[in-house]
């Protein structure tokens, strides 16, 4: 498990190197851990833990905008 200061490194690595880029694939080996979350007034809200197509099928083509980080999970956000 990483610690706070390295989640911080690669939430700020990621911002450097990915944002305003598309997403042109997706690929994991631990499918548990997708989520899709939605934003409602500064709460964010699991919509749904969908299965790995189903998750490419859906973020494939969107642009990166932000990585941000809440305690040790790294959010990309679209």
């Amino acid at each position: 498990m990483p610690e706070l200061p390295e989640v911080q490194i690669i939430v700020d690595d990621l911002n450097k190197k990915v944002s305003g880029k598309k997403i042109t694939g997706v690929w994991s080996d631990w499918q548990k851990t997708l989520n899709l979350l939605e934003n409602k007034k500064g709460v964010l809200k699991l919509v749904k833990k969908p299965d790995l197509r189903e998750f490419e099928k859906i973020i494939k083509g969107k642009k990166i905008i932000k990585a941000s980080s809440k305690d040790k999970n790294i959010m990309v956000r679209l």
